[in-house]
């Protein structure tokens, strides 16, 4: 989304985790703090991976990481190595389109996926709070986009709105395209991240194809 067109919208949509913030450096911050303690990097990532979700619903806490690392006390340790980097993990870019939002006056909205907890803790952490009021960050717990984001952006923009002059800024193509699917009138900004593996070129390609002018796809350089 240019800069000269962001005024034209009533209000921007972001995703939180990999849009805003840099999510895989916070889960390295994690593992490298488990490493300290005396766990291997597998049993951090393996340990990661089941305690984010449970039959799609959103779990995961840095609580409730530590205890299933079977270290309680860890808890403190990876809020303390968090502290240390919580100046690099808003992205510049992500930074730069939430100033230019505030300086144009269109509200800014945070739509994320997780526990309220853990989500509300990275937000003033990361310093999107001081972008964002609270009054405007919205969270589910529920994986699947249906029950999830786009029922908090219905919320958003009202019942009976396609989503025009709305924009939806996200790192999922799949994610993204179910959504654009449901309001047509919705524009997205999509970020394309090299180390996130679970997405490829074709993914954002086939996003690009099916939406056109209603997608703009950027490649995030880290």
């Amino acid at each position: 989304m240019m800069p000269e067109t962001l005024h034209t919208m009533h209000a921007v949509l972001f995703d939180l985790d990999n849009t805003l913030i840099d999510t895989e450096r916070i889960k390295e911050l994690l593992f490298l703090a488990a490493q300290e303690a005396g766990i291997s990097k597998e049993d951090a990532q393996e340990t990661y991976r089941r305690t984010r979700d449970v039959n799609n619903q959103m779990t995961f806490t840095l609580a409730h990481y530590a205890q299933a690392l079977g270290k309680p006390e860890l808890e403190d340790a990876f809020r303390a190595a968090l502290q240390k980097e919580k100046e690099t993990l808003l992205y510049k870019e992500a930074k730069q389109l939430l100033e230019a939002c505030r300086d144009a006056n269109i509200p800014a909205h945070v739509i994320t996926l997780g526990v309220l907890e853990w989500q509300k803790e990275k937000i003033m952490l990361t310093g999107v709070a001081a972008l964002v009021p609270e009054r405007n960050w919205h969270s589910t717990d529920a994986g699947n986009a249906a029950d999830g984001k786009a029922r908090l952006i219905r919320a958003i923009i009202g019942k009976e709105n396609d989503g025009a002059g709305y924009l939806f800024v996200n790192d999922k193509p799949d994610e993204t395209a179910e959504i654009l699917r449901m309001f047509s009138g919705l524009r997205a900004l999509v970020y394309a991240d090299a180390r996130d593996a679970r997405y490829t070129d074709p993914s954002f390609d086939a996003l690009r194809t099916e939406f056109g002018a209603r997608v703009d796809i950027e490649k995030r350089i880290v």
